[in-house]
């Protein structure tokens, strides 16, 4: 806001006004029905100047159209920034082609799971597994691993207390192995063992500890 408020108390009256007039006589509305591509249009629901209703009438008017809107007046994209972000991120996630999102899930899952791990997943594919190996890097790490809402370090920290309760040893030992990836410390994975003890059972998290231990020996003899 404060770079908006010196952007304009730098600019000349004059022009400024002159600006103002021309778009006050500016109408393409008349255009809209030309327009082929996905559009999203977010507006203000206290927006007093461009008001909810004039939303409306765009996207009636654009084959197509989405409207997303937000609790704010004339700035949206400054007074609900996240809200904004995550409604233009969710717009441009829903443009992507399969291949686009496919490859943007295997740059996440390389990030998070390691070089290794996924060139040995490749070079196992099979045409058995093929297909839910793509569904995997395009669905788990294109779509969900890359959402905004949550970080890569959260999500592990969540990915290791809900796989603990699953008791899906497999998928806990990659996840526990991953979480260095995403700055997960030692510490913070007992901790997530130590409440897992209280809301998945004794059991479970007994072999978690028994299996953390295990990927942390592996890790301290490889260095």
């Amino acid at each position: 806001m404060q770079t908006l408020l010196t952007q304009l108390r730098s600019c000349d009256a004059e022009s400024y006004a002159d600006c103002c007039d021309a778009l006050a006589e500016a109408d393409l509305r008349h255009e809209l029905a030309a327009i082929h591509l996905p559009v999203l249009v977010i507006a203000g629901r206290d927006d007093e100047v461009t008001t909810v209703a004039d939303a409306e009438a765009l996207v009636a008017q654009i084959q197509g159209a989405q409207l997303a809107v937000l609790p704010a007046s004339h700035l949206s994209s400054v007074e609900m920034w996240l809200a904004f972000n995550r409604a233009l991120q969710s717009f441009l996630a829903a443009q992507l082609t399969q291949h686009q999102r496919y490859q943007q899930g295997m740059t996440v899952r390389r990030a998070v799971l390691g070089e290794t791990h996924v060139d040995r997943t490749l070079e196992n594919l099979s045409p058995l597994n093929e297909e839910f190996q793509h569904f995997i890097s395009r669905y788990a790490w294109g779509e969900i691993w890359t959402r905004p809402g949550l970080a890569r370090h959260t999500r592990s920290l969540i990915t290791i207390g809900m796989l603990i309760a699953l008791n899906r040893e497999a998928e806990l030992k990659m996840h526990l192995k991953a979480a260095f990836n995403n700055g997960v410390t030692r510490d913070e994975i007992k901790e997530v063992l130590m409440h897992a003890a209280l809301y998945c059972g004794l059991p479970a998290s007994n072999a978690a500890f028994h299996l953390a231990q295990a990927v942390f020996d592996e890790q301290d003899n490889a260095r």
